[in-house]
């Protein structure tokens, strides 16, 4: 997801659609199919995803726990793979976490996805 010029409100990127459920507790995201990483041309999908999220899990990590002021403050439980393609994340209760994951670029080390973006 991304922002677009001056607007607040978050746009498609590599998942073409998501869904919030009622309760506001799970997060599913449908992703883009065909987006590969650059220059490797390394598919982008469901496994991704989960091993990102889980990364920030993961002790001496440098991804979002470095941002939101280290692992206490992780607004993140888990994620569910549904199929190559769909991800179900849970995360703990975060009204902003849409505005989130539009904001934070997982871009640490390795290849861009920006070239395959439409």
């Amino acid at each position: 997801m991304r922002y677009e010029g001056s607007s607040t409100d978050p746009k498609p990127a590599v998942a073409e659609k998501w869904e919030v459920s009622p309760d506001g507790l799970v997060y599913t995201f449908y992703l883009r199919k065909g987006v590969k990483f650059y220059p490797s041309g390394d598919p982008f999908d469901a496994t991704v995803v989960k091993w990102n999220y889980d990364d920030i899990l993961r002790p001496g990590s440098l991804a979002l726990t470095d941002l939101f002021g280290g692992p206490k403050s992780v607004q993140y439980d888990h994620t569910e793979i549904v199929d190559n393609y769909t991800v179900k994340i849970f995360p703990k209760p975060l009204a902003l976490f849409i505005r989130m994951v539009s904001f934070v670029a997982h871009q640490r080390e390795g290849p861009s996805l920006d070239a395959s973006l439409p």
